[in-house]
């Protein structure tokens, strides 16, 4: 990013790192941290739940 931006302060890096972008997803039917894991701990749940297919 700096040897195409090279005034890019660490300020403006901070937007492009991937971990702070997904967690300003925390909304309603988005994909941030919480949203993903509450939605794979539902499913592993009723998965486990359910008897296995053969």
């Amino acid at each position: 990013m700096l040897i195409t931006i090279p005034e890019a302060t660490p300020e403006f890096l901070k937007l492009f790192d991937p971990e702070m972008s997904v967690a300003k997803r925390e909304i309603t039917g988005a994909t941030g941290f919480k949203a993903v894991r509450s939605q794979l701990d539902f499913w592993r749940k009723r998965l486990s739940s359910e008897p296995q297919a053969r």
